[in-house]
């Protein structure tokens, strides 16, 4: 599924269509308490997210010139690296506040609005400059 996502030349718009649908099934999660719909959930959670990484490396190569493409991944990684380890500590630290649904119902929340925040700037919705991996899938 991943090669076919990513000879499309939309990657941008596909990002953001994969942070909403996670959003989206961790706000549907939050309200669920069976165990087995809760784990169909993140089954379904796992199978959308599951392209991201390998789109959003293609999106940067893509977009990036190639004689800055080691600084931005570099910064990117540098960036995100200890956001990750972060965040978990931001979401076991508000537990003494709200209750743990609430923090996914949150997290939820906080990226499907982030999804639509993406979608917005006319930038995203261009098609890519130069699909590189126009072959890939075909």
């Amino acid at each position: 599924m991943t090669p076919r996502l990513a000879s499309l030349r939309r990657t941008g718009v596909i990002l953001a269509t994969i942070m909403l649908g996670w959003g989206a099934l961790q706000v549907v999660f939050a309200y669920q308490h069976d165990f087995k719909i809760a784990a169909f959930i993140w089954f379904i959670a796992g199978i959308i997210w599951g392209p991201y990484f390998a789109l959003q490396a293609t999106y940067i190569q893509r977009r990036t010139p190639a004689e800055h493409l080691g600084k931005v991944i570099g910064l990117q990684s540098g960036i995100l690296s200890p956001l990750m380890p972060l965040g978990a500590a931001a979401g076991g630290a508000l537990m003494r506040v709200i209750s743990p649904e609430q923090i996914v119902l949150l997290s939820g929340w906080m990226c499907v609005v982030g999804a639509f925040s993406i979608v917005i700037p006319p930038w995203l919705r261009e098609r890519d400059p130069e699909n590189t991996f126009g072959e890939v899938g075909r």
